[in-house]
């Protein structure tokens, strides 16, 4: 029926939920909520749709695509309920830092099956292992994971359209599929880390090291180079940074621009910069 099956639960202080769930139709996994706000309860719906996330006055709906197989699902209700209540309108509601108090009740609607029903304070591997997998499946031809939204960089930027690449995300994304294999011996894991973006980043950045140092200090971005404008110095806590690193990158690749600049940059924290004319 539409009602659905109801099981109760009545949990007070643990609000991550984890279950197994496959469906034979669509359907959908409420999960409903009594918090910190006044009036009625708020309930969080995963359907298995493609839609990302949405809000009406007190449901929050979350897609989680299709579940035709047995899966698990792990979320954070505490997370689930701030982000929908976040796309609200309403400068009350925005403005409350909104607690759940007691997950009452689970509803369930389809046709399907469902097993091993957990409410607990963490489920740190599991999420670890969901992220890992979703890398896994999303991963394009070319070894990365392209960013689907439109970038505006400020002012004299192009936007990047979306498809673009952000190397900090392909770096972690690498550095969690390497741990993910280090944890399982799953050859899956190493492979998709192995076909990332690394070997070409590497070539790039030897060869524009040189592009960030200023002969004092280091540089945050190019775009001086980009678009002409004054350079953007990176502060002294970000260049420690760049030279951690630096320290980090030598330790994998044993090439000499690595060793060679980390000697300089550090020499640049105790004042002595490089020789003049």
């Amino acid at each position: 029926s539409s009602e659905g099956v109801s099981l109760p639960l009545g949990n007070s202080k643990d609000f991550i939920l984890s279950l197994d769930i496959k469906f034979v139709s669509n359907g959908s996994v409420s999960v409903v909520l009594e918090t910190t706000e006044k009036g009625a309860p708020f309930t969080i719906h995963y359907v298995t749709s493609t839609q990302l996330i949405a809000f009406r006055e007190r449901d929050v709906t979350y897609g989680v695509g299709p579940r035709g197989a047995w899966s698990t699902l792990t979320r954070d209700l505490l997370t689930d309920l701030r982000k929908g209540v976040g796309l609200s309108n309403t400068k009350a509601v925005k403005a409350t830092k909104i607690m759940p108090r007691r997950v009452v009740r689970l509803v369930l609607r389809g046709r399907g099956f469902l097993d091993n029903v957990t409410v607990s304070t963490t489920a740190h591997m599991a999420a670890f292992f969901a992220a890992s997998d979703w890398l896994l499946r999303n991963q394009d031809e070319r070894g990365g994971w392209p960013i689907m939204v439109t970038r505006k960089l400020g002012e004299g930027f192009r936007p990047l359209e979306p498809g673009w690449y952000s190397a900090m995300a392909q770096g972690q994304a690498m550095s969690t599929l390497v741990r993910a294999y280090l944890l399982t011996k799953n050859q899956a894991y190493l492979g998709a880390a192995l076909k990332a973006l690394f070997a070409r980043g590497m070539e790039s950045l030897k060869a524009m090291l040189p592009l960030y140092d200023t002969g004092s200090g280091s540089i945050y971005d190019l775009r001086h180079f980009v678009l002409g404008s004054a350079p953007n110095l990176a502060r002294w806590d970000y260049h420690t940074t760049h030279i951690n690193q630096l320290q980090l990158l030598a330790s994998i690749d044993g090439a000499p621009v690595f060793r060679d600049a980390v000697k300089r940059w550090k020499n640049y924290l105790k004042g002595i910069r490089a020789k003049h004319n």
